[in-house]
């Protein structure tokens, strides 16, 4: 009779440690999954021109500032 109670105690015993066990990696999974589907907002970056006096260094300049106006719309735009 102790026999059967030990085999008893052991079979629930792993039932809830699988049960557990996929209850875990289930919710991680889906958390996974409503991340890549949610809008992450995007964060603006600091970043810093370096400036120089000829003409090409400002032709550059504003070629990049462009660009950063560029991406700065197109982010207003996602949000």
């Amino acid at each position: 009779m102790d026999q059967e109670l030990v085999y008893e105690v052991v079979k629930w015993v792993l039932i809830v440690f699988v049960a557990g066990f996929i209850g875990y990696f289930g919710r991680h999974f889906a958390k996974l999954i409503i991340e890549k589907f949610r809008k992450k907002e995007v964060e603006p970056k600091n970043i810093t021109i370096k400036v120089e006096n000829s003409d090409k260094d400002k032709y550059k300049l504003e070629k990049k500032k462009l660009k950063l106006e560029k991406k700065r719309l197109k982010n207003e735009r996602k949000i």
